[in-house]
């Protein structure tokens, strides 16, 4: 590790925001690749570029060389291999060489071609005979070596060489003059070489060290290396090519129920974002030690010329902030907004928050749950149900007495018993469905009682969640508690860990967890660990929503457990609410108001739903790709978009993913107004200003016509209107609720049929998971 490495995160800035005006105090990372704190940011980074220039480049081919006389050798066959495509198999290469015109050097590639063609048959003739030799040779020793671990695959290949070389010739022989198969062959070769055959040359290439082995490159091309240019210029038992596949080819293998000209970029670019994996500790490890002695000028990762893949996010960050001091203190968190008050002494504020506070039964129930060996299902839900007997078993008087009610808008007596209820119990649980004021509660609660706002949390899990209680929360005055994201509270990087956590816990004496029913078990126990024993916590949901993808909602589970007060709001407010009406007649599974839709006119529903003003959500990805697709028909101005979407100015488009220095929320909408050679321009729509993506950046964004109910949870729109497919394992009264209790004003639902519409309101979620928080901790499940 570098020495500036070895310093990451010892140092905090002073920032103020350009756009916003805001000040922050932030951790002064390297944002070196050798840095385990910057690795994973960096990386995720730099993958993203990586399969953004993938699907925009068509650079589908992978490939992997290693040599055994080392990094130089290595270095020189691969630039064989680029030399070779960039310009002496090139038709103007050609040209330029023999100073010949166009024609006669078209003739000359079509005869190269041919000839590489049929040798790669030959080379592809011997794979197939040299794996299924294997196969057969396994078969009469009585093994099964599919199921052989690699080194066992080696071991036998080694002990059975001389039987394994009897059964290549014989199958050699036979494959050798199988016309059908060469045919077939010869096919698959073809697309390989046509795939942007006249295009230039372009390559992403990643190097991997091991400590007690030989280098390797990995490089993806936007052109197909024959086996017969590579077999050229290797030596065998000196440098190899380990691999040399074509992704589509990849991509049809494992999905075949797609055709070719289905494997669009957005298939293609889960394949290529592998070639990051490669950058190991090893790597990392053996490339800095190598460049610090003098004997490396190369990069880890280089690319050709018109690909951008090295990471540059500090310069980013110039452009976004003003740097007003650095300080000689190590901040307990990636950053921290600076309140207007702490202005005129920025270094005490740092100072105080530089402080990391352990919380020693977090500790304990960790060493629990690593001693007991509990898989995932079993650690969450071990984890929550201890943390809520500890923290229930405090003696909370010293917080109950800095409570004190004050007066309050006109509430009903169940809204006054949740303040109350909250005063007096360590943990609460709101229940309260569409309509019953459960965030007008929580505003009043805030009002009321008067928590600290600066030892007080209001969490979220979505980031528009968030921005919907910022804005209720503004127009009831409770303007001094900011609620935030989870992520955002504990200050979670790309990988899946908190800076937050049992060792450095927040400064939180009252927390309120909105949206309780949509946070994965997982993402709650973190959070639990990361509070002090000492909190008072309020969870508040809907117990009917969509629980979270992959998990169960937590509130059935809450609902029933000893350490937990409930209130549940029954009284609607809006009793006249069409809307309201029909999510409780789906609750009550009772039929409601539909439109049937098929493959015949959908795309003219669709059409007069969006000029109509309708927000469509759907039950599923393909469903929702299909939509954005219809509607984006004859759109060409903006091309060089992540996936292969493509915009006009004025399409709508949805974030999806939160970004502070945008200052924008997974989940916020928005248009595109203009774009540039750099990237598009969005308006927010709840505010008045625009935010800025680069074209490597917008997998950020998405067309926001259609999107699934999944994600439409915690937002609203006037207008909604539900397209299901029928699949009946997705389709649930509670995902029917949640979709049509998205709308403020008006609502549609689209079916196939009215049987299947029936179907999903008489059907209600089931939970396949054996544990829950209730049953965990005394489970006979649990390892001995």
């Amino acid at each position: 590790m570098s020495s500036v490495a070895a310093k990451c995160g010892e140092l905090t800035m002073h920032l103020q925001a350009k756009i916003s005006g805001k000040h922050f105090a932030k951790s002064m990372t390297c944002n070196k690749l050798d840095c385990p704190k910057c690795q994973p940011v960096i990386a995720a980074r730099i993958k993203r570029k990586i399969r953004y220039y993938a699907q925009h480049e068509r650079l589908v081919f992978f490939n992997t060389i290693t040599s055994k006389q080392g990094f130089e050798d290595l270095e020189k066959l691969f630039q064989k291999i680029r030399k070779e495509l960039a310009f002496n198999f090139t038709i103007h290469g050609y040209m330029k060489r023999k100073k010949v015109d166009y024609e006669t050097a078209w003739n000359w590639y079509q005869k190269k071609k041919e000839k590489y063609i049929q040798s790669d048959i030959l080379v592809e003739i011997e794979k197939i005979t040299r794996r299924n030799s294997i196969i057969e040779a396994a078969k009469q020793k009585n093994v099964f070596y599919d199921g052989l671990t690699e080194d066992e695959k080696r071991i036998f290949k080694t002990d059975n060489k001389k039987l394994i070389t009897q059964k290549y010739n014989i199958l050699f022989n036979y494959n050798a003059k199988d016309e059908k198969l060469k045919e077939t062959l010869y096919e698959k070769i073809l697309i390989r070489f046509n795939e942007n055959e006249l295009a230039d040359f372009k390559f992403i290439r990643v190097i991997e060290f091991h400590k007690n082995g030989q280098p390797h490159y990995h490089f993806l091309t936007n052109r197909y290396v024959p086996h017969t240019l590579l077999k050229k210029i290797t030596i065998e038992g000196v440098n190899d090519v380990y691999d040399n596949s074509y992704i589509v080819e990849d991509a049809l293998k494992k999905n075949p129920t797609l055709n070719i000209e289905d494997v669009n970029t957005d298939i293609v670019s889960n394949y290529v974002s592998k070639i990051t994996d490669y950058i190991t500790k090893d790597t990392i490890e053996v490339f800095s030690d190598l460049k610090n002695n003098g004997g490396l000028t190369k990069k880890i990762i280089s690319s050709s010329d018109d690909i951008k893949i090295s990471d540059e996010n500090s310069k980013e960050d110039e452009k976004k902030y003003i740097k007003l001091g650095v300080y000689d203190l190590t901040l307990n968190s990636t950053s921290h907004e600076i309140p207007n008050f702490s202005l005129g002494n920025v270094k005490d504020f740092i100072l105080l928050n530089s402080f990391c506070a352990p919380e020693q039964d977090s500790i304990n129930i960790l060493n629990e749950v690593k001693s007991l060996r509990l898989d995932d299902s079993q650690k969450y839900n071990y984890i929550i149900a201890n943390r809520l007997e500890q923290i229930s078993s405090m003696d909370q008087q010293r917080l109950k007495n800095k409570l004190i009610k004050g007066a309050v808008d006109a509430l009903t007596d169940e809204q006054h018993a949740v303040i109350d209820l909250y005063k007096q119990s360590n943990i609460s649980l709101l229940v309260g469905r569409a309509g019953t004021g459960k965030s007008y509660t929580i505003a009043n609660l805030l009002k009321s009682l008067k928590p600290d706002p600066l030892r007080t949390f209001v969490v979220t899990y979505t980031g528009k969640a968030s921005s919907r209680l910022k804005e209720l929360f503004s127009s009831n005055g409770v303007c001094d508690y900011k609620p935030m994201t989870i992520h955002k509270a504990c200050s979670s990087n790309f990988a899946s860990d908190f800076l937050k956590n049992e060792r450095n816990t927040l400064d939180c004496e009252y927390l309120i967890i909105d949206e309780i029913s949509m946070i994965p078990k997982e993402i709650l126990a973190k959070l639990l660990l990361a509070v002090p024993t000492n909190v008072k916590i309020l969870f508040a949901g809907d117990d009917a929503q969509l629980p979270p993808v992959n998990d169960v909602s937590i509130i059935p589970e809450l609902k029933i457990n000893s350490n937990v007060e409930t209130v549940e709001l029954t009284k609607v407010f809006r009793s006249e609410d069409n809307i309201l009406d029909a999510a409780y007649q789906v609750l009550d599974k009772q039929m409601i108001d539909f439109e049937t839709f098929d493959d015949g006119n959908l795309s003219d529903i669709v059409k007069s739903l969006v000029e109509n003003g309708y927000q469509i959500l759907t039950n599923t990805k393909v469903m929702t790709k299909k939509i954005n697709t219809i509607v984006q028909e004859g759109k060409f101005q903006i091309t060089r978009c992540f996936n292969d979407f493509k915009y006009d100015e004025q399409d709508r488009v949805m974030i999806v993913a939160n970004s502070t220095p945008r200052e924008v929320s997974n989940g916020d909408t928005g248009r595109i107004v203009s774009f540039n050679e750099k990237g598009v321009f969005v308006q927010l729509d709840c505010e008045d200003r625009q935010v800025f993506y680069k074209y490597e950046d917008t997998e950020e964004i998405v067309p926001a016509y259609a999107f699934t109910v999944h994600k439409s949870q915690g937002s609203e729109y006037e207008k909604v209107v539900l397209i299901l497919e029928d699949k009946p394992k997705l389709n649930t009264n509670n995902l029917l609720y949640t979709g049509i209790t998205r709308a403020k004003k008006d609502f549609k639902v689209f079916v196939p049929s009215e049987s299947m519409l029936k179907n999903t309101i008489m059907t209600s979620p089931i939970s396949s998971d054996i544990y829950s928080i209730n049953n965990v901790v005394n489970s006979s499940l649990l390892p001995v």
